[in-house]
C-alpha cells in the first residue's frame, strides 16, 4: 500500500513538473502576443484620437504645415525621439507655438493612456493607415484638401478637374461610406467625466438636444436663421463639433455635458437620418 502511494506521488510530481515545464515554455510566446494584441489596441484607439484632435494641424498623413508652423510627423526624428519627450510635447505642448497642452492637468482633454496610443501612432504606426481612418471619419483638414487639388491642377492642368470639384469629390468620398463609429476617445480605464450627480443625468437625447442645440438647429436638425441644418454626420464628427464649437458656435465642455451624456446626444443626432447607422461601439465609457 505504501509502496502504491509512493509510485502514485511520484507520478503526480512528474505531470506536475511536465505542466511548469509547458507553462514556462510558452509563457515567452504568451508574452509576446500579449504585447502585440495592446499595441494593435493601442494603434486604433491613437489612430481615432489623431483624425480627432491632430489631423486639422498636421495633415491627414503626419505630413505637416497644414496650418502655419505645424511640424512633419511622418519623419524618422519624430520615430527616434524618446517616448518621454514625446509624451511631454503633447501633454504641454510647446511653448512660443501653435502646439497647445493636450492633457487634463494642462487643461486640454486627453489622459495618460491617450496619449500614449498617439505616441504608439507616431513610433509604430503605419501613416497609410492612418489616413485610411482619417478619411473615414471625415476629419481630413478642408486645408488639406485645397492644397491637393491645387497641387494637382498644376501638375496636369489639361486634364484636371476645377478645383472646386476636385475638392468636393474629395470632402465626398468618406461620406459615401456612411456614418462611422469611433472607438473610445476619452480612454475606458481613465474617464475623464464631472462626479455626479450632474443636471443632465437622467436626460434623453432629445431633452439634451432640445435645451443645447434646438434653438439655433431647430427641430431634428432642420436648421434655422441662426444655425445650418445638421445633415449626416458621423460619431466623432458630432464629438468634435460639440467639443470644438467650430465658426460662430458655442463650445460644449466635458462640464456642460459629461461624456456619460454626450453618447445620448449623439445617438439622437444620428437619429435624424435614415441612412445614419447607430454606434455599434462606446464613444465614452464609464468604468
Amino acid at each position: 500500500m505504501t509502496q502504491r502511494i509512493a509510485r502514485v506521488g511520484i507520478i503526480l510530481n512528474v505531470v506536475v513538473i511536465l505542466i511548469v515545464t509547458i507553462i514556462a515554455l510558452r509563457e515567452p510566446a504568451r508574452q509576446t502576443e500579449a504585447r502585440a494584441r495592446q499595441q494593435k489596441q493601442a494603434l486604433m484607439r491613437g489612430m481615432d484620437l489623431y483624425a480627432l484632435h491632430c489631423a486639422e494641424c498636421h495633415g491627414s498623413r503626419g505630413q505637416g504645415e497644414i496650418q502655419e508652423g505645424a511640424s512633419k510627423l511622418d519623419q524618422e526624428y519624430i520615430r527616434g525621439q524618446d517616448e518621454s519627450w514625446l509624451y511631454k510635447v503633447i501633454a504641454r505642448g510647446r511653448d512660443n507655438t501653435d502646439m497647445r497642452a493636450f492633457h487634463l492637468d494642462e487643461g486640454g482633454s486627453l489622459n495618460r493612456q491617450q496619449i500614449e496610443s498617439l505616441i504608439a501612432v507616431l513610433k509604430v504606426g503605419s501613416w497609410d493607415e492612418v489616413a485610411v481612418r482619417v478619411e473615414a471619419l471625415d476629419m481630413i483638414p478642408e486645408e488639406e484638401m485645397t492644397l491637393a487639388a491645387a497641387s494637382a491642377l498644376q501638375e496636369n492642368p489639361a486634364d484636371h478637374q476645377p478645383i472646386a470639384d476636385d475638392t468636393e469629390s474629395l470632402a465626398g468620398s468618406a461620406e459615401q461610406q456612411g456614418p462611422e463609429t469611433v472607438m473610445v476617445l476619452t480612454g475606458s480605464e481613465f474617464p475623464y467625466d464631472p462626479p455626479s450627480p450632474h443636471p443632465t443625468d437622467g436626460m434623453s437625447g432629445r431633452q439634451l438636444y432640445k435645451q443645447f442645440c434646438e434653438e439655433c438647429h431647430g427641430q431634428r436638425g432642420r436648421g434655422t436663421e441662426d444655425a445650418p441644418a445638421l445633415e449626416a454626420l458621423n460619431a466623432i464628427k458630432i464629438a468634435k463639433t460639440v467639443r470644438d464649437g467650430p465658426e460662430d458656435m458655442d463650445a460644449f465642455t466635458h462640464e456642460d455635458i459629461p461624456d456619460r451624456q454626450l453618447n445620448t446626444l449623439i445617438d439622437y443626432v444620428l437619429s435624424f437620418h435614415p441612412d445614419s447607422q447607430p454606434r455599434t461601439d462606446t464613444l465614452f465609457t464609464l468604468p
